[in-house]
């Protein structure tokens, strides 16, 4: 877990511009703030997107199956819309309960969706935009609390104090990488070792999009899709 202001932070460190225990003006954090974002819509043009988990809760209500989320018009749930929904669970007052994610193909072969149980134990995520659909199998009986974590794309820092889960490999990419973005702003060198770790870095998130084998493959193939590369944003 890191803050955009504690990634900016180790940034200027290795170029050189504060020192250990040292922290950048208000001035400086923000014009860093900018040129992290712009980095972020850079690698996204080279479908390198960076991806976060989120932990996100909604009280359900009863007799409702369905449930848009996003931020776009007046859906159910607000909050940013999931690229993907990696695990999620039902709290009972206070025991928590596995919901098991389950792709389309299964949900279409619901004969009865309408049934209802206050324990609804499988959910499709259907990942449309600008808002996607949530639903729930049986229907919800019972205004019990439905928890889920997903994969959200990170498009921008919003604040300095914004905390992110970032996947691995990217915190060292991102600080190597605005380092460099960061270094003709300070006339700063950008030094061998602040090259090389980048470039071995953003090697390695590379090389792991090229595997086939992607961190967060397994989490689309329990959407449903088994085809979507969360890391290059394209399917297959």
């Amino acid at each position: 877990m890191a803050t955009a202001q504690q990634l900016i932070n180790q940034s200027l460190r290795v170029l050189g511009v504060i020192g250990a225990g040292e922290t950048p003006s208000a001035a400086d954090s923000a014009d860093a703030l900018t040129a992290l974002n712009g980095l972020l819509q850079s690698l996204s043009l080279q479908r390198l997107s960076v991806y976060a988990e989120a932990l996100d809760s909604k009280t359900l209500i009863p007799a409702q199956s369905a449930y848009t989320i996003g931020t776009n018009g007046t859906p159910d749930w607000s909050t940013q819309r999931p690229n993907a929904i990696k695990s999620a669970y039902l709290r009972v007052g206070q025991n928590d309960y596995p919901i098991q994610i389950i792709d389309q193909t299964t949900y279409d072969s619901f004969v009865d969706k309408f049934v209802q149980s206050a324990m609804p134990n499988r959910l499709f995520y259907n990942a449309t935009a600008p808002n996607g659909t949530i639903y729930l199998y049986p229907t919800p009986s019972a205004a019990n609390v439905l928890y889920i974590r997903s994969w959200r794309l990170i498009e921008s820092f919003a604040t300095l104090s914004e905390d992110i889960d970032l996947p691995n490999g990217w915190l060292r990419a991102l600080k190597f990488g605005l380092a460099r973005e960061l270094s003709a702003e300070y006339g700063k060198q950008i030094t061998q070792d602040i090259e090389r770790q980048w470039l071995e870095s953003i090697g390695d998130i590379k090389r792991l999009n090229a595997s086939n084998r992607p961190i967060l493959g397994s989490v689309m193939e329990l959407a449903g899709t088994g085809r979507y590369n969360v890391y290059t944003d394209q399917g297959g």
